[in-house]
């Protein structure tokens, strides 16, 4: 398998721990992991190297992207809601031009991911005639984005996080251009960063994957705006997906993450060399002592966090 990821140094834990989770899951499988990443310090290069050193079926390759322009590509505008999203969540449309022309086919996923199965079935998925294969975003039910897209609602939005991408289509294709060109035209329309590029280039060769190779966090509403048949399809493996998707910016990594399957990122995280490593407080000082006097009905909460009735553990190997 060839597993892609693009991150930054800042983001480096979250990556290594997603990592961990494929590997501790994969330990059979050959892998090749392929990572883009700027400047990446020697440090963080050695904690890899010797982490993966564990694993004998394992490799990695580095690349970098600073030979490319990427400064029409919008970031931290007022209508991208997702403001700790950085540059490098464009880096995959840049795949045809910086891996070699011998790989046909990888599987991308973000950093904000934990696999909890083996991805040989998702790896094996016929995609020969399609450009991607992926799961149906949260949104896809929203009109305002074929709307804004401009693409008809019948072709479905998909969720960018985890990507199967054939290679030979996007290079048959010239992916990097039509990304380029839908850029330079709809700056002003893109939202969601590089998901709302793929999604208008590609809505018309995108082969969906199932649910449990990305679930998303909002799947576990019950108000989410899908079909009835799609909420049918989650609710049979909300026990038990492959692969977790923290999507939103309460991210397991922050102390007040209160999702379902955040002791399983803990899991994997305890497996690596950031097992000591704190999580990360977004209040200030007044908010948790607020927070501390809400859970006696003081006050209220000064967040909002959904009331799980599940905490899920790691499964048992």
């Amino acid at each position: 398998m060839d597993i892609v990821f693009s991150t930054d140094n800042n983001y480096f834990q979250h990556f290594l721990i997603s990592v961990c989770s494929i590997v501790e899951n994969n330990k059979n499988e050959p892998i090749t992991f392929h990572l883009i990443i700027e400047d990446i310090t020697e440090n963080n290069k050695n904690i890899l190297s010797k982490f993966l050193k564990n694993y004998k079926n394992t490799k990695i390759n580095y690349y970098s992207i600073s030979n490319f322009d990427l400064s029409d590509f919008p970031i931290g505008k007022k209508n991208q809601p997702n403001t700790y999203v950085s540059l490098a969540t464009y880096y995959r449309l840049f795949l045809t031009k910086i891996l070699p022309d011998s790989i046909n086919k990888v599987l991308y996923l973000d950093c904000d991911i934990i696999v909890r199965n083996n991805l040989i079935s998702l790896w094996n998925t016929n995609i020969e005639n399609y450009a991607i294969g992926a799961a149906k975003d949260i949104s896809t039910e929203d009109e305002q984005i074929y709307s804004r897209l401009n693409y008809s609602s019948k072709c479905g939005y998909f969720n960018a996080g985890v990507l199967l991408i054939n290679l030979d289509f996007w290079r048959k294709h010239n992916a990097l251009d039509l990304f380029f060109n839908f850029v330079s035209n709809n700056s002003e329309k893109i939202v969601c960063h590089d998901q709302d590029v793929i999604n208008a280039v590609f809505h018309d060769n995108i082969i969906q994957i199932p649910y449990t190779y990305n679930y998303q966090k909002s799947f576990m509403e019950k108000n989410i705006n899908m079909t009835k048949q799609d909420i049918a399809l989650i609710e049979e493996i909300e026990d038990n997906p492959c692969i977790i998707h923290f999507t939103s910016f309460m991210k397991p990594w922050i102390k007040e993450c209160n999702h379902p399957y955040k002791k399983i990122y803990l899991y994997y995280k305890n497996k690596t060399v950031f097992k000591n490593t704190k999580l990360k407080s977004i209040l200030t000082k007044k908010q948790k002592i607020k927070l501390l006097l809400s859970k006696f009905g003081l006050t209220s909460s000064p967040i909002i966090t959904k009331d799980y009735k599940k905490q899920f553990l790691p499964l048992e190997k």
